[in-house]
């Protein structure tokens, strides 16, 4: 068995990566936000929330703390990046998983999905 190429999660090429991503995302969630589009703010939490949690959650938390998105809102748009966020992760166990494992991540994150879309509709 080969053994994979890790890099140093650290690094700076990595960092940068991430500060890109933050950036554009954070301009997103500003604009969708100056611009009174909820719709496009949720529609960018889940395709963001596909990739990577913490720049939508920086981003949202940020301007809720600035009043420029509502409470009920940020709490969506964080809700809505999580599940995206575990259902990719559920769909790379279905593809790589061996049987066992598959089964245990299906009924943990069906679970664990199932409660954040009740958790969507209390909010």
């Amino acid at each position: 068995m080969e053994v994979p190429n890790l890099k140093n999660p650290l690094g700076l090429s990595i960092a940068i990566k991430f500060a890109l991503i933050y950036g554009a995302i954070s301009f997103l969630v500003k604009m969708f936000s100056a611009s009174d589009l909820s719709d496009g703010l949720l529609a960018l939490s889940f395709i963001s929330g596909l990739t990577d949690m913490d720049a939508i959650a920086l981003s949202i938390t940020q301007n809720l703390k600035e009043g420029t998105v509502a409470l009920n809102l940020a709490t969506q748009a964080i809700l809505i990046a999580a599940i995206a966020n575990t259902l990719l992760k559920a769909g790379l166990v279905i593809a790589l998983g061996t049987p066992a494992l598959r089964k245990q991540i299906l009924l943990a994150f069906g679970g664990m999905s199932l409660a954040g879309v009740g958790a969507l509709f209390l909010v």
